[in-house]
């Protein structure tokens, strides 16, 4: 992916604020979870180490995905009542200037809601839908990767499932490479790009005692990037589970803590 992307907020608030209320695995939002989940595939793919395009990223667009069929049922019903064109959600986010509903139905004098309907799925065979939650998931990714606290419970509902993979029944020879012999993640080499994201991210500074770790002001503090659920404890290789802490807290933590701090460097 590009390291420039533009943000045009195209209600990424709103969806953060979703992902965040089904991350805290409220009743009432629990099956969300278990919907994303409901594919044993869905955990062999997360289970790849350190894509670019990670598992947070998988999860938001997934969530938004759902979200964004329901809305776009619901007000493209409401102005089909009132003789409006079904474009109404899309006229939000600029996509309907490429995929008009106008368009789709030029040809036809009288217009039923089964053409909205025949339009939506003309929306989802063309890859127009996925298309736009990659693009509002990637807004919403740029607030998350932000939040510690949200990572934590993402990883942590991860690691039940990773808990519950058998390996002895993964039939991809790679796939199944990725496990040890007690059914936890491996651990592999963590990527420049996945050290440079977290270290400005956490800006030069361990997570938890705030020793500055950038070099510029202590040259003995070594950085460590720690999991913030280990791998130990189901754990992903995973951009989204990293933290940065200093060796004493990475010594204090050990391999079966899941920590992390909810204390932010202000802006100025």
């Amino acid at each position: 992916m590009s390291s420039f992307f533009e943000n045009k907020y195209f209600n990424t608030y709103y969806y953060a604020n979703i992902v965040s209320n089904i991350l805290t695995r409220d009743i009432e939002t629990i099956g969300f979870i278990s919907n994303f989940f409901s594919e044993e595939e869905t955990v062999l793919y997360l289970a790849k180490p350190f894509e670019k395009r990670s598992a947070l990223h998988s999860f938001i667009q997934h969530i938004i995905g759902d979200f964004f069929e329901d809305d776009m049922n619901e007000n493209d019903q409401k102005y089909f009542k009132n003789g409006l064109y079904a474009d109404s959600v899309l006229e939000e986010y600029g996509m309907s200037d490429d995929y008009s509903f106008r368009d789709f139905i030029s040809d036809k004098k009288k217009i039923t809601y089964e053409d909205v309907e025949k339009y939506h799925d003309e929306l989802r065979l063309t890859g127009t839908l996925e298309e736009l939650y990659e693009r509002i998931g990637n807004e919403v990714f740029y607030l998350l990767f932000n939040n510690r606290k949200a990572l934590l419970q993402f990883n942590d509902i991860v690691a039940d499932y990773i808990k519950e993979v058998d390996v002895s029944e993964i039939q991809d020879y790679e796939t199944k490479e990725l496990f040890n012999e007690k059914g936890f993640l491996k651990r592999v080499r963590i990527p420049e790009w996945a050290k440079r994201a977290v270290f400005f991210r956490d800006r030069g500074k361990c997570c938890l005692c705030f020793k500055d770790l950038s070099g510029l002001l202590n040259t003995e503090s070594a950085r460590h990037y720690d999991h913030i659920v280990p791998l130990a404890q189901g754990g992903l290789n995973d951009v989204s589970n990293l933290q940065l802490l200093c060796s004493d807290c990475n010594l204090k933590k050990r391999h079966n803590q899941i920590a992390t701090s909810n204390w932010y460097q202000s802006w100025y």
